[in-house]
């Protein structure tokens, strides 16, 4: 059944309910256009087509604004780098009660049917149908009209949405009506777009009226001008571009060989040509701008004007003259950017989400909060320096998160030591004969006093077990009274460290003390010598 805002149903004139399936547009015939609003257009007939949408009749200005993307380049072009930069954009659900299972779940629940919308399983199907992202495309063909409408064809009772049949922007009128009908072949003035089964977005609205808040008002102006100022060079270029082949024929030739001759200037081809008699005197007048250079500056200076209209800016890099002047530009892209997406986001969250969250789960659900990932990128550039200097006052980023915002594995750093022993070891010169002897001799001297284990029992055991027992039982995270109790221990170790060596026996230790002794006497003859020679 088809329910409206407060879940009540909605009964046809007769009485019978209606079912959310049923499809309640279809293409006509009479839907196909044979003549263009933009033919013979002129300045009167295009005003005549902007006061008939201010009163309530935009039928000619919507075809209007359709023919003017299918003719004119610059309109065109823009348009399409506009809605791209939206159509790029990925977009997810959100629930809109943070820390809310239910409001989760629907959020999850949602995202999945409009990812899964299959216009193959709608019942009588239309070609023009289309799934989700094609509806999305359809709210952005409302940049010029101001509007844009389409039908929702749900699945049985709501759970579902099988397409969205995208209506001609033309079949909308708000005739003696602020909200907007629809014009059927059977119901010329329009009838109520019937609850919770049409996405209605809008544009934008600058004076509240949506027959004004399209785009096509300023550009209808631009493209009559552009278009009179094309015909104008085409001329031109025909009149003065163009050599012009000229036949002057006496009397008796004028009778005789007139056709003849004009046949063969028109074998010339697309130049131009005449045939005059003698007597027939004809001067061309040439313009001041005999090189045709006005037309060509008003072509362009309307397609500047066109781009800044649609995109907020020219967006070329010879526009752009340093980096604060790119950066504005760059920020009028967003701000363009961000409110096209606002306007789709609110027209999905009330026509699609909403009807469906109160189908599906009750009128008070939770209803999802749909967002297009409109957000700038993060300068990382910024944040880096950001970083560098918080490490530089003595502030330490976590090491998680600055893996996760430069999205760059981090490996553990080397400790501060063995950073400097490499450094050392890249700039350390070659040994000298003296240093490897000397070098030879200390390693033999610890080699000795490691391997001799009587001597290290003696000497260095009871130090390393005094040293244990004092760090014994020490926390992970100390406490102000772990850290006082641990000062005195090690105090106590330190006065006990002359009574450990009194028990000693000396002689091992000083035998290799005179190794060492003698390492470095030996070290010094070497360097002596060394300088000698």
């Amino acid at each position: 059944m088809l329910y409206d805002y407060a879940g009540r149903e909605i009964k046809t004139p007769t009485g019978q309910s209606r079912v959310l399936g049923e499809r309640l547009t279809s293409w006509e015939v009479t839907d196909r256009e044979s003549a263009d609003e933009s033919r013979a257009l002129s300045p009167s007939k295009l005003d005549l087509m902007f006061t008939e949408a201010n009163g309530g009749d935009p039928e000619r200005q919507a075809r209007l604004a359709m023919e003017i993307e299918e003719k004119d380049w610059d309109v065109a072009q823009s348009l399409q780098t506009r809605r791209a930069a939206v159509k790029g954009l990925g977009w997810e659900c959100q629930a809109s009660i943070e820390d809310n299972d239910q409001a989760k779940a629907i959020a999850e629940e949602a995202e999945a049917m409009l990812r899964n919308i299959n216009p193959r399983t709608a019942p009588n199907g239309e070609a023009e149908d289309v799934d989700f992202e094609g509806a999305l495309e359809h709210m952005l063909s409302a940049i010029l009209p101001g509007y844009s409408c389409q039908e929702v064809i749900w699945a049985p009772g709501g759970s579902n949405i099988h397409a969205f049949s995208p209506t001609l922007t033309n079949a909308i009128t708000f005739h003696q009506s602020k909200s907007p009908l629809i014009r059927t072949s059977d119901h010329t003035d329009g009838l109520p777009l019937a609850p919770n089964k049409f996405v209605f977005h809008r544009h934008r609205a600058r004076s509240g009226d949506a027959t004004r808040g399209g785009l096509i008002r300023p550009l209808g102006w631009m493209y009559l001008f552009t278009n009179l100022g094309v015909k104008d060079l085409v001329r031109f270029i025909e009149k003065f571009g163009m050599p012009f082949v000229s036949a002057r024929l006496d009397e008796n030739a004028w009778e005789k060989d007139r056709s003849q001759i004009a046949y063969l200037i028109k074998n010339f081809g697309s130049d131009g040509g005449a045939v005059f008699s003698k007597s027939v005197e004809l001067e061309f007048i040439d313009a001041v701008q005999r090189g045709g250079d006005i037309y060509f500056k008003l072509i362009e200076y309307m397609g500047t004007a066109k781009t800044k209209v649609i995109q907020g800016q020219t967006a070329t890099s010879g526009d752009a003259g340093g980096f604060s002047k790119g950066q504005a530009q760059e920020n009028v892209r967003q701000d363009i950017l961000e409110s096209d997406c606002e306007a789709i986001q609110r027209s999905v969250r009330d026509d699609i989400l909403r009807p469906w969250v109160m189908f599906k789960h009750g009128p008070d659900a939770p209803v999802p909060v749909f967002h297009l990932k409109c957000e700038p990128p993060e300068d990382l550039k910024d944040k880096a320096e950001l970083v560098k200097t918080l490490n530089d006052a003595g502030f330490k980023a976590k090491r998680d998160w600055v893996s996760q915002v430069f999205d760059i594995p981090l490996e553990d750093a080397a400790p501060t030591s063995e950073k400097a022993l490499a450094l050392a070891g890249e700039k350390k010169k070659p040994l000298t004969e003296a240093e490897k002897a000397t070098e030879q001799l200390v390693q033999n001297s610890a080699k000795t006093i490691l391997s001799d284990e009587p001597l290290y029992e003696e000497w260095l055991r009871p130090v390393q077990d005094a040293i244990d027992k004092a760090l014994a039982d020490l926390p992970d995270e100390p406490t102000e009274g772990d850290k006082a109790a641990l000062n005195e221990r090690v105090e106590a170790l330190l006065k006990a460290v002359p009574g450990l060596f009194e028990d000693m026996e000396p002689a091992r230790l000083e035998e290799f003390l005179a190794q060492a002794m003698y390492a470095g006497d030996v070290n010094g003859r070497l360097e002596r010598l060394e300088v000698l020679k």
